[in-house]
């Protein structure tokens, strides 16, 4: 293992000290626990990690810098529009916003004029309360503080302990018990940032743990329970050797800071270590957030996301001897904290909560508290004060953010980017109509909004393309096709013969050919596919099923939903002169037909009988000879 390595991880265990300090504050047990741990680190540096192996190790720190590094490393460039809401991610789990996200800080820090949707707690594991001593827990102040949403982070530290969850039987549902009683919708987050070396070092243990607490937790109405690691965490352990199941998990969750530099240090801030943690020349929440999103895709894990703390680093802490005192990064931060509250929602619609961390720890490496710098205070007021942010419990966003698509337009068009090129903080995004440049913004959301003064009747190309430093990067193309409210013109798309089975589909409305793509007329494909058909008005969504198989797509949306699997379209359903109309070969192949398209006379052919197999099948009927048909084939 590598010094560097080893300083990684070492380091890193300093940084989950900032919340312990917080609760210390009133806690002198847990102020000499942690004082015990510090002095533990200088032990670390000699026995390494005694978890794994060192080949184990190393071979987990490997893997992890690798995926991080390609993560890291990769450039990104996605345009997204502002539309109504409808809950194109949404899963059903307790406390869930269909569409938006819920803003919060801790409970006892507030920013002012900034509503918060979401009260935060954090209190520890005590493991010296077994049963025998245990007879009721208290939560600090809970049943004091006002609010309708909750969320209690039940933090613990039991890095080397063993134990058995019956023998805290009493703590552990007494605490619960309190959570509950407020009457309050509340989030319980047990065993946050388990994934740091300081915290568990045992998978076994920790899920044993988390699976007794969530039964119980799971006996009342008003809790659901957050698994929540860590973003980047320890680089010699892996998420998946934590993850309780499904069954167990309402929420995942996810610390998230950035950082200008390695745990505050500029002289150790490495490649490796930058990518590992997403620090220094790589510090950007879309990507540090990416490393939980990626897991979940990985994993198949479907499950609403909540940031249970985070934030911008924006100014050394003043009595570190390890750097400059005080020094600040008011730009930096700046241009970071429009990324983390702007980007996030638009990138991630599966994060519907996302608490910031606004305490100032005097171990910690940075200042979090914007309230102490008016312009940074500005941005993040700006930012959560407006949609898609919830300005209260219950509630949902207005609107939600699709990504960009070939689209038809009546109005106006608002238009934001997410932009990410490696060690480059300031991108320059331009939009363009048919060529003639329109815009271009240096701050996200790089916002543009394309109204009916930019466009003529008819379809136009829509560029945004994605500079730094003058140079062009990367550029995105679309077709806007404009119609006026009060034109009566409508846009002429070419028909398109669909055959099933060798059956022509016969519809009221045709279909077309729409962006080189054959769309379908709903309700008849479906129906002809012999698949039930159900229209959701308010979502804009339809659901079919046929044999065990359930398809979802919305209006608009480029994911459609097979089962518990997602497929990305190529052209999504969109309403044509008030017919909703699907891609012909997405919602085929979803219910197990093959497609075909004929090219010289510009059909479609669903399911085992194409064009020619119905013209053999015919031929055949009549007693024509082989030959004669052959010589049909070859010119056909």
């Amino acid at each position: 293992m590598s010094i560097s390595a080893v300083y990684a991880i070492t380091a890193k265990m300093y940084r989950l000290h900032k919340i312990n300090l917080v609760i210390r504050i009133y806690n002198m047990k847990k102020t000499l626990n942690f004082l015990r741990r510090s002095l533990g680190i200088s032990l670390f540096l000699l026995f390494i990690i005694p978890f794994c192996t060192p080949v184990q190790c190393e071979s987990i720190m490997d893997e992890t810098v690798s995926r991080m590094g390609k993560l890291c490393e990769t450039p990104d460039f996605r345009i997204y529009y502002e539309a109504k809401t409808e809950n194109r991610c949404f899963y059903g789990a307790k406390f869930e916003p269909g569409s938006g996200v819920y803003h919060g800080t801790p409970h006892d820090v507030s920013y002012p004029s900034i509503p918060n949707a979401i009260d935060t707690e954090y209190f520890w594991f005590d493991s010296t309360l077994t049963n025998d001593v245990c007879e009721r827990a208290e939560i600090s102040e809970s049943s004091e503080r006002s609010g309708k949403f909750r969320l209690y982070n039940w933090n613990c530290a039991l890095k080397d302990e063993v134990i058995e969850p019956a023998d805290y039987e009493n703590y552990i549902k007494n605490t619960i018990d309190n959570i509950a009683s407020d009457g309050n919708d509340s989030l319980l987050v047990f065993g946050k940032e388990f994934n740091i070396n300081d915290n568990f070092t045992h998978p076994e243990n920790f899920i044993k743990l988390f699976r007794y607490v969530a039964d119980y937790a799971h006996t009342k109405d008003n809790i659901a329970v957050v698994w929540a690691p860590n973003n980047v965490g320890s680089v010699d352990l892996r998420l998946i050797d934590f993850y309780p199941g499904d069954e167990y998990t309402d929420w995942i969750g996810m610390s998230l800071y950035v950082m200008p530099y390695f745990q505050g240090s500029k002289a150790q801030t490495t490649w490796s270590n930058s990518v590992s943690f997403v620090a220094g020349d790589y510090s950007n929440a879309v990507i540090g957030a990416k490393v939980i999103t990626d897991f979940m895709e990985t994993y198949n894990i479907k499950k609403p996301v909540v940031i249970t703390e985070g934030g911008v680093g924006y100014g050394e802490m003043p009595g570190r001897e390890d750097y400059i005192n005080g020094f600040e990064y008011v730009d930096w931060a700046a241009q970071q904290l429009r990324k983390f509250y702007y980007e996030i929602p638009r990138v991630f619609p599966q994060i519907k909560i996302n608490v910031s961390f606004n305490h100032n720890v005097d171990l910690d490496f940075y200042r979090y508290d914007m309230s102490d710098s008016p312009e940074l205070y500005s941005i993040v007021n700006s930012a959560v004060s407006t949609p898609p942010y919830i300005q209260g419990y219950p509630g949902f966003s207005p609107v939600e953010y699709p990504e960009m698509h070939d689209i038809e337009v009546k109005d106006s068009l608002k238009l934001s980017a997410y932009s990410y090129e490696p060690k480059a903080l300031y991108l320059n995004v331009k939009y363009l109509i048919d060529g003639v440049p329109l815009y271009e913004t240096l701050y996200p959301p790089y916002e543009f909004t394309l109204d009916s003064s930019n466009l003529s009747e008819g379809t136009h190309t829509l560029t945004v393309e994605k500079y730094s430093s003058n140079q062009k990067l990367d550029s995105k193309d679309f077709k806007i096709t404009y119609n006026s409210k009060d034109s009566n013109q409508t846009v002429n798309y070419p028909e398109v013969p669909v055959f099933i089975n060798g059956e022509e589909l016969i519809s009221d409305q045709p279909a077309f050919i729409i962006h080189d793509r054959t769309m379908v007329p709903m309700r008849a494909i479906f129906e002809a596919l012999g698949a039930e058909v159900n229209w959701n008005e308010e979502n804009q969504t339809a659901v079919g099923t046929k044999d065990g198989v359930t398809i979802s797509l919305t209006i608009g949306s480029r994911t459609m939903y097979v089962g518990d699997s997602v497929k990305k379209l190529d052209s999504p359903p969109l309403i044509v002169s008030d017919r909703t109309l699907m891609p012909v070969r997405a919602v085929s192949e979803a219910f197990g037909f093959e497609v075909n398209w004929d090219e010289p006379t510009k059909s479609a052919y669903i399911g085992s009988h194409n064009r020619l197999d119905s013209l053999k099948q015919k031929i055949s009927e009549m007693g024509i000879d082989d030959k004669i048909y052959l010589i049909i084939n070859t010119h056909f």
